[in-house]
């Protein structure tokens, strides 16, 4: 993948297998609500996210990552309406204690519950992400813990990574009939065309909405093809009513997982009429700007991190119902 030094962000799901969770819990099954932009905006990033577990009134939820990169987002959906004291987050980067306060009250992902900066770009970090309960808690899913987004240095390994790449990357090649904005390319015109080349495992594509644009807010039709399998169809959803604002992060399709190794797709507008087809950013599962060895496993897209690092475990191991899960 021809992409000039490291990739703008390295993002990690707080499911990846290279997370230690101390008593977390994951909801029974998708929350789709959470996918209803009227409400909550931009959809959470992970399929699968986990909630503290508040089994007892001064349990502690913990969430330890090692990262190298010189920047790190804690990022999670809220989703209720009590103003509850009753609990608090801690953020410690390198047993350094940073802000962390999560809006209480509120229905919203994508929210930041931690963010550091200026850290050292060759150094490997240890994030410990925890909320500590201080009385019995009034809801006891008050927040759900999403993804970890890490700015990489040139110094990370990406080789096991999903990355995010901006619409203007050079690895995106658009023919004539698209536009740009400073929020995505665009095109309304069938037939209309972008080549994109990568190397990695599985790719995500995430559009836009720009109300601004004037454009049909009625749904519309596009197509992929990745290498020389068949080609597969894709439906771009009607905007509604509720929902007439701009919106980023519109998840649009998803390729299978694929052999590690170079890759061609091309994404074709597919429609006369309706939405127009844009590109606001790809996630490319295992996808290194320096061209990966032979021996490159295929990660599963919901395991992965930018770094492989050693087990680690908080001071005091928790009973048996609070072992580590991945």
């Amino acid at each position: 993948m021809d992409v000039n030094g490291p990739p703008e962000w390295v993002y990690v799901s707080a499911t990846s297998k290279n997370v230690s969770l101390w008593w977390w819990s994951e909801p029974m099954g998708p929350n789709i609500r959470l996918r209803d932009f009227s409400r909550f905006g931009e959809p959470p990033f992970s399929d699968t996210m986990v909630e503290p577990s508040f089994y007892e009134d001064l349990s502690t939820s913990s969430a330890l990552y090692n990262f190298t990169g010189t920047r790190i987002l804690v990022e999670g959906t809220v989703d209720n309406a009590i103003e509850d004291p009753a609990w608090y987050t801690i953020c410690q980067v390198d047993g350094k204690t940073f802000d962390s306060n999560i809006p209480r009250g509120i229905q919203s992902n994508h929210v930041s519950f931690c963010d550091v900066d200026g850290l050292s770009p060759d150094e490997v970090h240890r994030l410990n992400f925890s909320v500590q309960a201080v009385a019995p808690v009034l809801d006891p899913q008050p927040f759900s813990l999403d993804v970890f987004r890490i700015k990489p240095s040139p110094s990370s390994n990406l080789d096991h990574s999903m990355v995010y790449i901006q619409h203007n990357s050079t690895i995106n090649a658009y023919d004539p009939l698209w536009s740009s904005s400073a929020n995505g390319h665009y095109t309304s015109t069938n037939g209309s065309k972008v080549v994109v080349h990568f190397t990695g495992t599985s790719l995500r594509w995430y559009g836009f909405y720009d109300p601004a644009l004037g454009a049909s807010r009625e749904e519309s039709q596009g197509t992929w093809q990745l290498n020389n399998i068949p080609t597969q169809r894709f439906t771009i959803p009607r905007i509604t009513s509720a929902t007439n604002r701009f919106q980023i992060g519109d998840p649009h399709f998803q390729t299978p997982e694929i052999a590690p190794g170079k890759h061609r797709l091309e994404v074709t507008y597919a429609s006369t009429t309706g939405r127009p087809l844009g590109l606001h950013h790809l996630v490319i599962q295992n996808a290194p700007f320096e061209a990966p060895s032979s021996s490159t496993p295929t990660p599963t897209t919901t395991t992965t991190t930018t770094t492989t690092p050693p087990a680690t475990q908080p001071a005091s191991s928790p009973s048996s119902s609070g072992k580590q899960k991945y």
